[in-house]
């Protein structure tokens, strides 16, 4: 295995549907080949007023890439 250089961690929490799409255009846009895609359940500052009360939940996509530090 091939030593890498400094590198650091980004990470996306987003509504369900969405990480593909960053994946993509990361890959179009700034040649990063590769990412993680997890599910998760929660709620947050994105989730419509409507929807945020005490229990509710919505589905979300984890997203994380690991990039050169000087990106």
């Amino acid at each position: 295995m091939s030593e890498m250089g400094d590198t650091k961690l980004i990470t996306c929490i987003l509504p369900k549907g969405l990480a593909r799409g960053v994946s993509e255009k990361l890959l179009k846009e700034k040649g990063i080949i590769t990412g993680n895609i997890n599910n998760a359940r929660g709620s947050g500052h994105i989730t419509a007023k409507k929807h945020q009360r005490a229990g509710y939940q919505t589905e979300k996509e984890i997203f994380r890439v690991v990039v050169d530090a000087d990106r």
